[in-house]
């Protein structure tokens, strides 16, 4: 039993002297990019002509750079840019909406990892984030503009990002993420609906609210890729 337990701690002190180790004051550039297309259209059943067609599309760019405070401890900045559009059109109405989004945001994160192997770690980072976006609707029929609805959004929040990492290299690290595991935040909109003819309306709400995907049916849905480059 005595040699058993020998062994087994013989490995364990193996695995760790050649763990993945971020040294202190190393520094690190990473940041994640994604966007999506997506185009559809329906048929009515009285012709094989299209009725209704659509399009929308979106790309996010959020980079960050940090450095290593202590030994697999980094401390760091990040900036979050994203751009959203989408097109609708009722062929039978001659009806076409059109939507354009835009995000800033910007905050500090603190990610600490948990060596597994030389090529492997586990990490968590924890992003404190201030964020403002905007959305412009706008319905035109027959060609001419019948309407806006414009949506604005601001707030901050916290949050918990596991990732698995693979060490490519000495210099790049492949990180696989699931994005919003637990997060905490609060939110201010404005909704303001604009007609010809008609008193414009405006709306606005406050929420504070804690958010899990633990309980989720499709967390796969929520994964993302990014890179670290480490200098």
């Amino acid at each position: 039993m005595k040699q058993i337990l020998l062994v087994v701690a013989l490995v364990l002190n193996g695995s760790l002297l050649f763990a993945q180790v971020i040294e202190k004051n190393k520094r690190i550039l990473g940041g994640t990019v994604n966007g999506g297309y997506n185009q559809s259209q329906a048929d009515t059943l009285a012709s094989s002509k299209p009725s209704t067609r659509g399009s929308s599309g979106y790309i996010n760019l959020s980079p960050s750079v940090g450095k290593a405070v202590k030994e697999n401890v980094v401390f760091g900045y990040l900036v979050s840019l994203g751009y959203s559009h989408s097109k609708s059109e009722d062929l039978r109405l001659d009806e076409t909406g059109k939507s354009n989004g835009y995000t800033f945001g910007g905050g500090v994160f603190v990610e600490r990892y948990f060596p597994l192997s030389k090529s492997l770690s586990f990490s968590a980072s924890m992003p404190l984030q201030l964020y403002y976006s905007w959305y412009d609707n706008k319905l035109f029929q027959n060609g001419t503009l019948s309407g806006t609805d414009n949506n604005k959004y601001y707030g901050a929040g916290i949050a918990l990002y596991p990732s698995l990492n693979y060490l490519l290299n000495k210099k790049f690290i492949l990180q696989l993420t699931l994005n919003n595991f637990v997060s905490l935040g609060y939110r201010h909109s404005t909704n303001q609906v604009e007609q010809p003819n008609v008193p414009s309306r405006k709306q606005e709400s406050s929420n504070f609210g804690f958010n899990t995907r633990v309980n989720e049916s499709t967390p796969l849905s929520d994964l993302s890729f990014a890179f670290r480059y480490i200098f």
